[in-house]
């Protein structure tokens, strides 16, 4: 992944844990993507910024759709659990936009762009990197192995991940489910969306009749008064 901010260098990856639960919210809201292949999260957090990437890699192909969002982000000043969740709310929506479509990537930013969401900014873009080809190429290339990065491998770096997130004194890695209903999957996309997703920023306008797409079990919705602007 490629940070939106050119002083982002020092990064740690989001906990696998947390990447586990953001992928069984998106499994759950986009069974019909789940069951056609493979729905990938990875993200990393940097002094200055989040970074989120939802990938969906069909079975049988290596062309992998990305979805992926950049956030401004002070761990001083704000809640990291909540940026967490407008990332995953900007990504879903993007999502959505990419069902509706049919698959289709056309219309979506290839470079990061600026959208603004109810008095929230956040940078969004799509790519069609494969993750595991990408992840080889930096191996091979000797990239995985810099002496200013911190990549949470052990308990030591984990805890750094928690710093870094603002989390401190918290032994367990908050759950993006808030209670045993959600986490028995009865929590949805548009439920989540409900609360402040944004709607479309991949900025597509619709023409003509399309026939209904059925792979989101539930689509994110718009919160009453929440507009995207270009920003």
């Amino acid at each position: 992944m490629t940070p939106r901010l050119p002083t982002s260098k020092k990064w740690t990856s989001l906990p696998t844990e947390l990447c586990a639960q953001i992928r069984e919210i998106f499994e759950e809201g986009f069974q019909g993507l789940a069951q056609s292949g493979n729905i990938l999260v990875e993200g990393r957090i940097y002094p200055e910024e989040l970074l989120l990437r939802i990938g969906h890699l069909e079975n049988g192909r290596l062309k992998q759709a990305n979805f992926e969002v950049s956030l401004d982000f002070n761990s001083s000043k704000q809640n990291a659990v909540e940026r967490i969740h407008f990332a995953v709310d900007c990504a879903a929506s993007m999502v959505q936009e990419y069902c509706d479509q049919e698959q289709d990537l056309e219309g979506f930013p290839r470079t990061w762009n600026s959208y603004k969401f109810d008095q929230q900014v956040a940078f969004l873009q799509v790519s069609t990197v494969n993750t595991s080809l990408e992840s080889e190429a930096d191996r091979l290339l000797g990239e995985t192995v810099e002496d200013d990065l911190v990549h949470g491998s052990d308990d030591t770096d984990r805890k750094a991940i928690i710093t870094m997130l603002g989390l401190e004194g918290s032994e367990d890695v908050p759950d993006l489910v808030e209670d045993q209903g959600a986490a028995d999957g009865q929590e949805d996309l548009g439920e989540r969306a409900d609360q402040g997703s944004p709607k479309n920023p991949g900025g597509v306008k619709k023409t003509g009749t399309k026939k209904k797409n059925t792979t989101a079990a539930k689509k994110p919705s718009q919160r009453a008064g929440s507009k995207r602007t270009k920003h």
